[in-house]
């Protein structure tokens, strides 16, 4: 199988499903243009997932000891219908207050 293959979507028996784990880091040191960048990639990333059955992670990581929110990660296979729960996730992202 060519790599051409499995981005198209082309997956054939054989191919395991992955389990994707990103951490992403939501402290004060990342800038409005960077929050903005790491959004836009993880939007490009999440999309590129729909039909690969992979689970997919995404881990916010805070620099505040007090940080009590309750969306510190998402976690599931990525569908055509959990991908707006990521993307939700996604847009709030360095947005959220402990």
């Amino acid at each position: 199988m060519s790599i051409q293959q499995i981005i198209n979507g082309n997956l054939t028996q054989g191919i395991c499903e992955a389990h994707i784990t990103l951490v992403i880091d939501e402290s004060g040191s990342i800038s409005g243009l960077e929050s903005e960048q790491i959004r836009e990639g993880l939007r490009n990333f999440i999309d590129s997932q729909v039909y690969t059955e992979n689970k997919i992670s995404l881990i916010g990581m805070s620099d505040s000891d007090n940080n009590l929110r309750n969306d510190h990660f998402i976690n599931n296979q990525i569908t055509s219908s959990s991908i707006t729960s990521y993307k939700s996730w996604i847009n709030s992202l360095s947005l959220r207050t402990g």
